[in-house]
């Protein structure tokens, strides 16, 4: 509704702009146009941000859950964080598999190698089961 309503004042505004009597080119007319556009694009961008009302005045829901507070962890002074959780079995074997196969396979990429020692902790955590 209201984009036709302001298509017509385009209209209005448009025909009121322009005298039957000379003869535009249509290079003439188009700005004539788009003048007359911006002008009422304009007052209805500032006809809707004075009905709409502010982000800041408005209340928070009642309901609404308050935002979890961010927390940086603690660095030493090299940057590094201090409180570190120590490493699994499969991180450290994973790690030392990883530098055996590289070291044997310099031309694998990194998921084949990741892949095969994936593949090696599997094997060696079904030797150890069968053990048990």
């Amino acid at each position: 509704m209201i984009d036709a309503i302001m298509t017509s004042e385009i209209v209005e505004q448009f025909k009121s702009k322009v005298d039957v009597t000379v003869s535009y080119s249509i290079t003439d007319l188009k700005k004539i146009l788009g003048e007359v556009y911006k002008e009422i694009a304009t007052t209805a961008k500032e006809q809707k941000k004075a009905v709409a009302k502010p982000k800041a005045d408005a209340e928070p829901k009642a309901d609404a859950k308050p935002r979890k507070q961010r927390t940086k962890r603690e660095r030493d002074e090299n940057g590094e964080i201090i409180k570190k959780r120590a490493p699994s079995a499969y991180n450290l074997f994973i790690k030392d598999q990883s530098a055996k196969i590289k070291a044997d396979n310099p031309d694998l990429d990194p998921k084949a190698v990741f892949k095969m020692a994936i593949d090696e902790w599997k094997k060696q955590k079904v030797t150890n089961d069968d053990e048990a």
